[in-house]
């Protein structure tokens, strides 16, 4: 009997994303857009608002940055723009998919290991780890004493990614809470931050 070969719904999904985002939205990120206020939120406006949130991204690497270690990096784009930009970037993901797709765009400039971040080895250190809205999908203890082991001395890490917060008193950045397992509602902010491991511990303690 021959056996089935088990499918990776979420790869799936991610390439039915990939293909969506190219052609027809003609971009090839996959991260959230940064939509102006009062812009309209269209979807058709998402590769517009796409730039805008790789640019605020980029705006928050330190000045006299040369490496990043790119966690969680999608399709490689992001990667794509910071090599452009003349910074030494390697990729690291969990997604075969992803990397196939990344590998192909990033050529023989950027090199993209395919493992999660918790078990990625690598004698190399970083000037910054960044986690752009892959920070989430990491134990915090783990991302941040990964990074740490990654980093140079006085290097950053660039965070971009979505925390919950319990009971804040005015709503979150996506209009409103979600109800978490306690049924008070719970809000979803998204955060920038670059910072050292001392000063990101201590941000994350007040979030």
């Amino acid at each position: 009997m021959a056996r089935v070969k088990k499918v990776n719904s979420q790869e799936v999904g991610l390439e039915i994303g990939l293909i969506f985002f190219k052609f027809f939205l003609k971009t090839e990120y996959l991260h959230y857009g940064l939509f102006d206020e009062g812009e309209e939120k269209d979807i058709w406006a998402l590769g517009k608002a796409q730039n805008r949130y790789a640019e605020k991204l980029f705006s928050l690497i330190p000045e006299g940055t040369k490496t990043i270690l790119d966690v969680g990096c999608g399709s490689g784009k992001t990667a794509q723009e910071l090599s452009k930009r003349g910074y030494t970037v390697v990729c690291v993901s969990p997604s075969k998919l992803l990397n196939k797709y990344a590998k192909g765009l990033l050529g023989d400039d950027v090199p993209v290991h395919t493992a999660k971040f918790e078990e990625f080895k690598s004698d190399q250190k970083f000037d910054v780890v960044m986690f752009s809205e892959s920070f989430q999908y990491i134990p915090i203890d783990d991302a941040i004493n990964g990074a740490k082991k990654f980093l140079n001395p006085q290097g950053h890490i660039l965070v971009a990614d979505f925390f919950k917060r319990d009971h804040l008193p005015t709503p979150g950045l996506l209009g409103g809470g979600i109800n978490g397992a306690s049924g008070n509602p719970s809000y979803l902010l998204m955060i920038w931050m670059c910072y050292t491991i001392k000063m990101l511990r201590k941000k994350l303690q007040v979030l």
